[in-house]
């Protein structure tokens, strides 16, 4: 998208270019085609820079003003966790990233909510509960081949 207003944006300054040119050799005073130029140009950008993201933002303010406990939600550090409540005045949310670890994050930070059937959730909570059990079991064996050679 950025790339077709950039080329939509030179062609309009070339064609100015242009039209500025024909029009001083017809002898002609300032020609009031940059004007035009200039207003098309904003609203060019107004179409397609302005305009859509300021739409992206008042979804994304108005899903973080439905969400609720027991969401699971996707911050913009890429943490995912289950809101457990409400913190510090409705501007921290208390998030459960991992079973018995929660952090606050700010409300402002989250950056999508993860559907409802948690089946991408599910996924990551079973990997990281399954890698932490097998690092807590290789502790343990490491542990105990301590004390049997000693």
């Amino acid at each position: 998208m950025p790339k077709l207003v950039s080329l939509i944006a030179i062609s309009l300054c070339n064609f100015s270019i242009s039209f500025n040119a024909f029009a001083q050799e017809q002898g002609a005073g300032e020609p009031p085609s940059q004007i035009i130029v200039l207003i098309l140009l904003f609203a060019i950008m107004y179409f397609f820079l302005i305009r859509p993201q300021s739409k992206k933002q008042k979804e994304l303010t108005s899903m973080i003003s439905t969400l609720a406990k027991g969401d699971v939600i996707i911050t913009t550090g890429g943490v995912t966790g289950v809101i457990k409540k409400s913190v510090d005045g409705d501007q921290f949310f208390e998030v459960e990233i991992s079973p018995s670890v929660t952090v606050n994050i700010l409300k402002t930070s989250v950056l999508d909510k993860v559907s409802k059937d948690h089946s991408e959730y599910k996924k990551l909570s079973k990997m990281t509960s399954s890698s932490t059990s097998t690092k807590d079991s290789s502790k343990k064996s490491k542990a105990k081949n301590k004390k049997s050679a000693e």
